[in-house]
Order: C-alpha cells, then sequence, then structure tokens
C-alpha cells in the first residue's frame, strides 16, 4: 500500500492517490460498506505509486473516518490475507487461518516483497501441502500414499523432505519431487524425523522407533516408497541429513 503524506491530502486523488494491490481492492470491495463510502479510480494507477511486485495499483479515496474505518475492517476481515482467503466466511475454516499464518511467515522473509504475485501464492499454499504443489504430487504418486497406496484423499498430506525453514529457493519448495505424499499419520512421522527413506526407497527408522510401535500405524520393518524417481534422491538425502540417519 501506498500512504499518503499529510500534506499531500488537499491534492486530488488523481495527483496523489491512496494506492493498494489490486487484490486488496477486490477484498475491500467485497464488503458492501466500504463499497459505499469509498471511491475507487477505474483504471490501474499508472503513475509512480506502484505496488512492490511492479503491478500498477488501484488507487481509491478515503473521504472521512467513516471511510477509513471501512476501509480498515474490509483489509483486516476475514483475515489480512485476501489472496489466500477469498471466500467469504473462509476466516472460520482450519485452512484459511492456516493460509493466513502461511502468508505472514513468507513475508517476513528477505526478498519476499520481490516475489511475483503468482509466485508468491503458489509459496503460500505449498507451505500447508495446498494448492498447485498438491496437485503436482496427488498426480506424481497417482493419487495415493507413496507407501501404503492409501487412495482416500483426504487424509493424503502433501510433506516436504527439504523443510521450508531449510531452503528458501521458490523452485525448491514448488518441486513436487521436494517430498512424498503421505497419509497422515506417516507424514507426522516424517515430518519429525522419526521415519526416513533410503534412496532405493526402503523404510529407515530413529533408534527409539521400535518395530511395534510402526505397526500400530499400519507400517512394517519391511515397508518402502512405491517409487524413487532421480528427482527424489537429492531431497531424501537431505532430509536423512537433517535428521540423523
Amino acid at each position: 500500500m501506498s500512504i499518503k503524506l499529510a500534506s499531500d491530502t488537499a491534492r486530488p486523488m488523481s495527483a496523489a492517490p491512496l494506492v493498494i494491490h489490486p487484490d486488496d481492492a477486490a477484498q475491500v470491495l467485497r464488503s458492501a460498506e466500504a463499497r459505499a463510502v469509498l471511491t475507487f479510480e477505474s483504471q490501474p494507477y499508472k503513475g509512480s505509486s506502484t505496488i512492490y511486485d511492479g503491478t500498477p495499483g488501484r488507487a481509491l479515496s478515503l473521504p472521512d473516518e467513516r471511510a477509513v474505518d471501512a476501509f480498515v475492517a474490509a483489509v483486516t476481515e476475514p483475515v489480512a490475507c485476501p489472496t489466500v482467503c477469498p471466500a467469504a466466511g473462509a476466516a472460520s475454516s482450519p485452512e484459511a487461518v492456516l493460509l493466513a499464518a502461511a502468508a505472514q511467515e513468507l513475508d517476513t522473509e528477505p526478498g519476499a516483497h520481490d516475489l511475483a504475485a503468482t509466485t508468491r501464492q503458489a509459496l503460500i499454499e505449498a507451505r500447508i501441502g495446498q494448492g498447485q504443489f498438491r496437485q503436482n504430487m496427488l498426480r506424481l504418486w497417482e493419487h495415493r500414499c507413496a507407501v501404503t497406496g492409501c487412495a482416500i484423499e483426504a487424509v493424503l498430506v502433501a510433506s516436504h523432505a527439504v523443510a521450508w525453514k531449510d531452503n528458501a529457493d521458490p523452485a525448491v519448495r514448488l518441486d513436487p519431487y521436494n517430498g512424498l505424499l503421505l497419509a497422515a499419520s506417516i507424514d507426522r512421522l516424517f515430518d519429525r524425523g522419526l521415519i526416513s527413506f533410503a534412496d532405493d526407497g526402503a523404510l529407515l527408522r530413529q533408534p527409539g522407533l521400535s518395530a511395534s510401535e510402526l505397526a500400530l500405524l499400519g507400517l512394517q520393518p519391511d515397508a518402502r516408497l512405491r517409487a524413487v524417481h532421480e528427482r527424489h534422491k537429492t531431497y531424501l538425502r537431505a532430509h536423512r541429513a537433517r535428521h540423523g540417519f
């Protein structure tokens, strides 16, 4: 968002607009109260005030205190991430909360504001195993758990091998080979580093995790990945090294 200086307030909107990202403008316009008191320029602003990624912003006018209140309410509800949670009432869903948290986390990282809007959105969704990242993983593993073959999509998790915090490269974070499609209980074991997989797909477990405990989760000592692509191996090696295998 571009902020107007006090000296600009007496100038016409076209000369010194308040400029917001088009996605934020769409969020604001979903609010009936905001629409009633705000005035948007019909075309994207092409002056000096552009959004961080170079996108021409939408200029608007805040004529009074009521308009300011309506604007603030519209851009902060249901969550402060309108590109992630566009649906009305989405804030009440667990996924919306996770997406908002992922957006906030991403935006604290160096270089985050240089990302293209589409890349930013893909990264936010990938952070919680959703969006295009999940779709690519589902296709790669034929919509089945990489270990058990379970085909109940509701319990399948697109899990990263090289964790989000360990590599900020979007290409790594969005690579469907950087991770495995796993049933939820297996994903938790993999994510916490209690299990890993060898280059040939064989299951590895930490010394403190017994075979009987694994069996309670449907994993036998001879369990293995149903397939291993050459591109998986770099990420699996990093996962093993990260967790001391």
